[in-house]
């Protein structure tokens, strides 16, 4: 708890995740077309085929700057309303996660076809969700 006054703290954690789902799209771009049989013919699978999901994960790590920039740029540290609202928004995006892995599970269980695109479109799905409440924090609660 002590951790969460710093906004270093929050800017690190949002580094974190997006280095890692970062790391996943533009790792996994270069092998994807190993996968053609774990495609479909979506608009989505087409996307993932021709290897652009390097951008995406470039795109992520752009936002992320632009995001952390804004968190580090306050020098105060938070007090304890605004660490109240922190915990509440990790919170939402713990629990965000728990639900969509079930669900990645779900798919690959009852249709393997759309496994790869659709473990794409969650785990992109949980950034933007995580990346819109840590902006709505930062602008709700931004004090130089």
């Amino acid at each position: 708890m002590r951790g969460l006054k710093k906004p270093m703290a929050n800017a690190i954690y949002v580094a974190l995740i997006t280095a890692i789902y970062a790391a996943i799209f533009i790792a996994s771009s270069e092998f994807v077309t190993g996968y053609d049989n774990l495609l479909s013919n979506s608009w989505w699978a087409a996307f993932i085929k021709l290897q652009n999901m390097k951008f995406v994960g470039i795109g992520m790590i752009g936002v992320t700057i632009i995001i952390d920039t804004l968190s580090a740029l306050r020098r105060k540290q938070y007090d304890k309303y605004q660490i109240v609202l922190l915990d509440k928004v990790f919170l939402f995006n713990g629990l965000f996660t728990v639900i969509l892995f079930p669900l990645s599970l779900i798919v690959l269980i009852f249709a393997p076809v759309y496994f790869v695109e659709t473990i794409f479109a969650l785990i992109f799905f949980q950034w933007v969700v995580m990346m819109i409440t840590e902006l709505w924090y930062l602008i709700t609660n931004y004090k130089i």
